[in-house]
């Protein structure tokens, strides 16, 4: 499919030769679309050294304690509300140092030995802003990833006037290489998942080596597998400690059964004696109640070993079906999980198939307007972001289309008046109204 997309921009390549677009806006725009889609994008850095902020939806685990299980987002202070702990700073954490945070609150306040075991990881990032020459301005969730061109797209592609035809051809290749590009990321996202979740299914010990998946996103898989497999082993071993004890509690019951055992022996042989002697007259009843009530108390000693020892036995079982219960749902999990992403596979399968479609129908329309139309509009876009650092201060970065957003970022995207075309330093009126715009809604 891709392959097809690449034929069709060197076709339109040739055609603009003798036509009135101009050279330099094939190879810098429209070979971009389609090659770039065959390179897989670069993502956001790591998880573990990403810094929260304000709207960034987190997932905390605390192992042991679910009542502090659960999502929760970041506030406007960089602070989450956690049950028991009350309000713990979050902005300017990373995922490792928030989850220590909690760990240590956690100690403190419970009084505990040792730090509980506490994992931070991302649901949703703080959204981005793009404003400026695009159809639908405004605030859109972030993925990583995400170049300008792709939030470009995702903001409906470059704003043209209803009257003004030239760039709509343009713009839907713009957008089915963007939609092509968010897709097909999907797609090596399930892929590295799909591996992780047949090898759990599967029960295997380790995920096999597989080239079809993208390293970044196995990498996550990777990690994942192991965390919850360390999780389930944990859980057995526990459940597997406390079996033994019961076992070691049933040896004890058992000795001390058979200690009760010998004295009843003991006790029946001297109650016969006695009663023959008291039958001939040679000695009083008396003796013979005293080792009735004897062998009285030892019945009910035997009896109360024989409950406790019933009561282990049915713990043992309990850990026992309890293990068993623990892989299975280890496994069927993993199966109910890759049912749903094979539906997801079944899904974007069309919608990337579309895209690329947009992309190649796109080159063909471009070809028949070249004849026509002399158009240079992605040459004279001119692309900005605003974005803040730890302190709240924002930083204003020159970008272009392939630069990498990341959340919170405010992109800009204005076309380049000939008086400020080459001059870096000269900043539209519009620019910094937008930007403004933005901060109140921070």
């Amino acid at each position: 499919m891709l392959s097809t997309s690449r034929s069709n921009w060197l076709e339109l390549l040739s055609s603009f030769k003798k036509g009135r677009f101009q050279i330099t806006l094939i190879t810098a725009t429209l070979t971009l679309l389609t090659f770039a889609v065959c390179a897989p994008p670069a993502a956001l850095a790591g998880e573990e050294h990403y810094k929260l902020g304000a709207q960034d939806r987190v997932r905390i685990h605390v192992y042991e304690w679910p009542q502090l299980t659960g999502e929760f987002t970041i506030g406007a202070g960089g602070k989450i509300a956690l049950p028991l702990l009350g309000q713990v700073m979050a902005g300017g954490l990373e995922l490792p140092q928030l989850a220590r945070v909690i760990s240590e609150r956690l100690k403190t306040k419970a009084k505990t030995l040792d730090l509980p075991d506490t994992s931070v990881s991302i649901v949703e990032y703080r959204p981005f802003y793009i404003l400026g020459g695009v159809q639908q301005p405004g605030e859109y969730p972030f993925r990583p990833g995400m170049m300008a061109l792709t939030a470009l797209s995702i903001a409906g592609g470059i704003y043209r006037s209803p009257t003004e035809t030239g760039w709509s051809i343009l713009r839907d290749a713009i957008v089915g290489y963007a939609d092509a590009q968010v897709f097909e990321l999907k797609r090596e996202e399930l892929t590295a998942r799909e591996i992780r979740l047949r090898a759990e299914a599967e029960g295997l010990d380790a995920i096999p080596a597989s080239s079809s998946a993208t390293p970044l996103f196995l990498e996550q898989e990777l990690a994942l597998f192991a965390t919850r497999r360390a999780k389930r082993d944990d859980e057995i071993e526990a459940l597997r400690g406390r079996s033994s004890l019961y076992s070691e509690e049933l040896n004890t019951l058992q000795g001390q059964r058979d200690a009760i055992a010998k004295d009843r022996a003991l006790v029946e042989g001297e109650l016969k004696r006695i009663r023959a002697l008291a039958e001939r007259g040679l000695t009083t009843t008396a003796q013979s109640i005293v080792l009735e009530r004897s062998l009285a108390q030892i019945e009910r000693e035997t009896l109360e070993i024989d409950t406790q020892a019933l009561r282990a036995q049915q713990q043992i079982s309990i850990a026992e079906q309890t293990i068993g219960t623990l892989r299975n749902d280890y496994k069927t999990d993993a199966v109910a999980e890759l049912a749903t992403v094979q539906a997801e596979f079944r899904e974007i399968a069309p919608r990337l198939q579309a895209a690329s479609r947009m992309v190649s129908d796109g080159s063909s329309m471009v070809a028949t307007q070249a004849s026509r139309e002399d158009l240079d509009p992605l040459d004279s876009l001119q692309f900005e972001i605003t974005r803040y650092d730890l302190e709240g201060l924002p930083q204003r970065i020159k970008a272009s289309r392939t630069t990498r957003l990341q959340p919170g970022d405010i992109l800009e995207v204005r076309n380049a008046p000939s008086r400020q075309a080459g001059n870096p330093n000269v900043e539209s009126h519009s620019a910094i109204t937008s930007t403004r715009k933005v901060q109140r809604l921070r």
